[in-house]
């Protein structure tokens, strides 16, 4: 016998049609409890008519509590793997977020090395730039101090002092 809809229970009579009809929706809730994801829809569908039952059924029939809490513990039940679908696809989003964090910092870690690297490789062709430079500064100020232009020749004193902090500088970093 198909289970009547959620709000006709009219043409039961006898504590068996009240079992039978219980038992059509008992077999639908299981049915739907192994769907994975269980349907919301269907859920709520069943436990109204689950709860109908419960209204519906007369006070003065033999054993009729005994189907009303076996109908309340089905509802109770489908609700629950509900709730549990619900908490487990939370918890994975959380567990996804986790590791989408990790990645990042990974990554972060990553691409910190990577610009150090590059920094160290760029310095690293700066230095015997830097070294060219003072070298031609000191030839130039060589040919420069036999000559009488006295604010040449200190102009170029303090490029050389520069260029001699900047290659200090550039070696202090590259052993850091």
């Amino acid at each position: 016998m198909t289970p009547p809809p959620a709000s006709d229970f009219s043409d039961l009579s006898g504590y068996d049609d009240w079992s039978e009809a219980l038992a059509g929706m008992l077999k639908e809730a299981a049915a739907l409890a192994k769907q994975d994801p269980i349907p919301a829809a269907k859920v709520t569908e069943i436990g109204k008519r689950l709860r109908a039952f419960r209204e519906q059924s007369p006070d003065s029939l033999d054993g009729v509590l005994k189907l009303d809490e076996i109908a309340a513990g089905a509802a109770r039940s489908l609700r629950a793997s509900l709730v549990n679908d619900r908490i487990l696809a939370l918890e994975k989003s959380q567990d996804d977020l986790l590791a989408l964090g990790k990645q990042l910092r990974q990554q972060s870690e990553h691409d910190k090395l990577e610009a150090a690297a590059m920094r160290l490789d760029m310095l690293t062709a700066t230095l015997p730039k830097v070294n060219e430079a003072i070298h031609a500064a000191l030839e130039l100020k060589l040919v420069i101090e036999e000559t009488t232009d006295k604010e040449l020749a200190a102009s170029i004193n303090k490029a050389l002092d520069a260029l001699k902090k900047l290659r200090e500088s550039v070696e202090d970093v590259m052993q850091a």
